[in-house]
């Protein structure tokens, strides 16, 4: 089930902020020199509490014509701390829109000290071999993270990253599958570059070069990758929206109790659409009922 950014709690939008970097390569012996742009970057645009929906969107924008931009995979990695956050989902309107692409995601959770405690895998790939304009009005990809119940919001911030665990990883290829885009630069979200090409997998700081002799693919640098940070709570001297500002639910939604699991008391949180009638009730494991609650809603 996906929580949009309709629903009466609060959601951060973490959106993807195009920046720019021009990049000269040479292909071959060096006799043929091409200019291409591409850029992918992060920003958080609002705090979260426990319990909501945080959304990443990555957007996909090129100085090159967007005809001769003939993409048909990407495959991007991304970091975050999952004991603060946990995957929700992972959504594409521009794919669905665009007949035969497939998407699919794997979360994992690496024990290794320089890397985030969780990771998402996203791959998209062209099965029809279609004329794919991408637009950068609209997200390329989405992925929704929950807040954490647990989550300590006096901790303030936590990151999302681009991750480089496989040479496959954080890249664009063209239909031909003989070229593939990656990273040229990699920026932290204070704006400071950490590219760093001598390292070696896994790491945060982009494409190595151990990486660029893989097979016969021709690996360009022309991607600019920038991460970011999530907020949790209200910054100092930010005052809470007022109530009627607020976008309300289309349909009623009950919240993970807080906490769970609880002895003696939890707290139980839910949004409905309107005023009206309202009636909740427990029960235990067996359907068995417990208690009900209840409220009138009316003027």
């Amino acid at each position: 089930m996906l929580l949009r950014d309709r629903a009466g709690a609060s959601v951060s939008k973490v959106f993807i902020i195009i920046a720019t970097l021009f990049v000269m390569f040479v292909l071959g012996s060096g006799n043929n020199v091409v200019a291409a742009q591409h850029t992918i970057a992060m920003e958080n645009l609002g705090p979260v509490v426990a319990g909501d929906i945080a959304k990443v969107s990555l957007y996909l924008t090129s100085t090159l014509p967007v005809e001769s931009l003939t993409v048909d995979t990407f495959v991007f990695r991304i970091g975050y701390d999952r004991s603060l956050l946990s995957l929700w989902d992972v959504k594409s309107t521009q794919l669905v829109d665009s007949c035969g692409w497939q998407l699919s995601f794997l979360k994992s959770f690496p024990d290794q000290p320089d890397l985030p405690t969780g990771l998402v895998w996203i791959r998209a790939i062209d099965t029809m071999s279609n004329e794919n304009h991408f637009t950068s009005e609209d997200p390329l990809l989405t992925v929704y993270f929950l807040v954490k119940d647990s989550v300590d919001l006096s901790s303030g911030e936590t990151p999302v990253n681009f991750v480089w665990s496989e040479c496959g990883d954080n890249r664009l290829s063209d239909a031909s599958n003989d070229t593939t885009f990656v990273a040229d630069s990699v920026f932290d979200a204070d704006g400071l570059d950490i590219t760093d090409r001598t390292t070696k997998l896994p790491t945060l700081t982009g494409f190595p070069d151990c990486c660029s002799n893989c097979g016969n693919t021709v690996y360009i640098r022309n991607i600019l990758f920038r991460s970011t940070i999530i907020v949790f709570g209200m910054p100092t001297g930010i005052t809470q929206p007022c109530e009627q500002n607020k976008s309300l639910p289309l349909f009623p939604i009950l919240k993970q109790n807080y906490p769970n699991p609880f002895n003696p008391t939890t707290v139980i949180s839910f949004s409905i659409p309107r005023a009206e009638d309202w009636e909740l009730e427990i029960v235990n494991l067996l359907g068995q009922h417990i208690k009900t609650f209840s409220a009138y809603g009316g003027p």
